[in-house]
């Protein structure tokens, strides 16, 4: 691989890297906060909003 190309990878790591660390510190801050809710009462939510039946 040409060193061109390798920096280019490097960076693109780095932004991606980057991405995910200010994702991770906006889902803590939002569950800090209040923000979230339980998985359960979501996916119930959004099965009795499309007319599905959940078995549990």
């Amino acid at each position: 691989m040409d060193p061109t190309t390798e920096h280019y990878d490097a960076l693109a790591d780095r932004v991606e890297l980057a991405k995910s660390l200010a994702m991770l510190e906006r889902s803590t801050a939002d569950i800090n906060e209040g923000r979230t809710q339980p998985a359960k009462q979501v996916l119930r939510q959004i099965a009795d909003e499309l007319g599905l039946k959940l078995d549990r």
